[in-house]
């Protein structure tokens, strides 16, 4: 008997610490959840059509929550002809500031083509897509 009641105190204490433990483990986890940053977010604005030799505007928006991100890593506009993505071309975009990103390109022939974004910025990557036609007229 008196063995047994060695026991128990010794079993109670260690039922206590893992309980604590797992409070502590279960706090950390919802504070690095809470923590843990919103999307990035790329408002990918092209035309929707261009004539041939015509200069078009290529914008990136990027945002991160309610915040405009002008410290992308890196953006860059992939384009090429529907069907062709081995002949893309790569463009790095301009930072206009106010998490504006863009580039100028004229297209030489008609088509359809595919605008891709690449963004990098805080540890995340996005790559939205839109796309052009180019016409003669």
């Amino acid at each position: 008997m008196k063995k047994m009641n060695w026991w128990i105190p010794f079993l109670i204490v260690v039922v206590a610490l893992t309980a604590c433990g797992d409070r502590e483990q279960h706090s950390e986890h919802k504070e690095k959840k809470e923590a843990t940053p919103e999307m990035l977010e790329v408002h990918l604005d092209v035309p929707a059509t261009l004539t041939k030799s015509e200069t078009g505007r290529f914008e990136a928006v990027v945002i991160q929550g309610d915040e405009k991100v002008e410290d992308a890593e890196e953006v860059e506009f992939e384009i090429w002809m529907e069907g062709a993505k081995e002949n893309s071309i790569i463009l790095e975009a301009e930072n206009e500031g106010n998490g504006v990103y863009s580039v100028k390109h004229s297209f030489e022939q008609e088509g359809e083509y595919v605008v891709q974004t690449h963004v990098t910025a805080r540890d995340m990557h996005t790559m939205p897509m839109k796309k052009v036609i180019v016409s003669n007229e």
